[in-house]
């Protein structure tokens, strides 16, 4: 995966009515739950009583709100033995699970910095609703010019890695496809960024799965074994163990390699570069460059089966 820089700078209680038990009339010394302006009801919730928990009303009676503008047993300035302001609803707080929370409503840590990672086969938020992130689940081109904000513009294939600086409450992206897949229009769309709603890394929203942030590092990338070919250039041979047991590369990703997991053939001739080999499970075998030096992929053909034929 590669990070990509910017390339260029563009301009979210019902209130009991019933006398008995949620009495709303101005005096009473018998009310259940008396919320009027003055009294000494058992469960007061004015602003004198027993039970007090904020000046305008609280919440004392088995899930029923008992004041105008109260708010919860448990809130954030109210109580019922405490003297408080408003009070709040308690707030549920999502199953995060293991994941690196950048931001929500009890950490409105506004990340500065986020760091995406381009997936063309988009997926709903599992914290970020439609009414917050029109980025939704569906096909995205897989290599599209990505222009955040209007400012910022990224040249992108699927799976690359960027980097946004958000500064408002909504991100917004326009998606203007470049590959050869065919779509009707530019797709525009967009994320939430306020931490009103969680962001979560790991969380994909729409064709952006956020991988970190100035706090919630990304994973780090695979260690490389210690013999190299290489990782910059390009090698002048490679040696390769042919093996009918495929299995997908820790470092090449799907875009880059088509040679994926699965069964292949346990005797197979198969061409490249121009050189045909008699291959066996284990064989072992050197591709030389047909024209002096490898391009960016290599073919593999093999004979009879071409459904198997693929590249590194």
């Amino acid at each position: 995966m590669k990070l990509i820089s910017t390339v260029s700078i563009l301009a979210v209680a019902a209130v009991a009515s019933a006398k008995s038990s949620s009495y709303k009339g101005r005096r009473t010394q018998e009310a259940e739950a008396y919320d009027g302006k003055k009294g000494s009801g058992y469960g007061y919730a004015g602003k004198k009583g027993y039970d007090y928990a904020g000046k305008k009303g609280g919440y004392d009676y088995d899930e029923c709100p008992t004041g105008k503008k109260g708010g919860y047993t448990f809130g954030k300035k109210g109580g019922t033995e405490g003297k408080g302001g408003k009070g709040n609803w308690d707030i549920e707080i999502p199953d995060y699970g293991d994941s690196c929370v950048i931001c929500d409503k009890q950490n409105k840590n506004k990340p500065t910095e986020l760091i995406l990672q381009y997936v063309a086969d988009g997926a709903n938020s599992a914290f970020q609703p439609a009414g917050k992130a029109t980025c939704r689940e569906g096909d995205y081109p897989a290599a599209a010019t990505v222009i955040v904000d209007g400012r910022a513009v990224y040249d992108l294939e699927d799976g690359d890695l960027f980097k946004i600086f958000p500064d408002g409450a909504e991100t917004d992206f326009l998606i203007v496809p470049t590959g050869p897949a065919v779509f009707s229009d530019d797709i525009e769309c967009n994320i939430h960024t306020s931490c009103s709603v969680p962001i979560v890394v790991g969380d994909q929203i729409g064709p952006f799965l956020v991988v970190g942030d100035e706090e919630c590092e990304p994973p780090p990338e695979p260690e490389c074994p210690p013999c190299e070919v290489c990782d910059t250039g390009r090698p002048k041979a490679l040696t390769l163990k042919y093996n009918s047991a495929g299995k997908n590369s820790e470092y090449q990703p799907e875009k880059k390699a088509s040679c994926r997991e699965g069964t292949y053939p346990s005797n197979a001739m198969v061409t490249v570069e121009g050189s045909t080999f008699d291959l066996v499970d284990g064989s072992t075998f050197t591709v030389i460059p047909e024209y002096g030096g490898f391009s960016a992929e290599t073919d593999f053909e093999f004979a009879g089966v071409s459904d198997m034929d693929c590249f590194i």
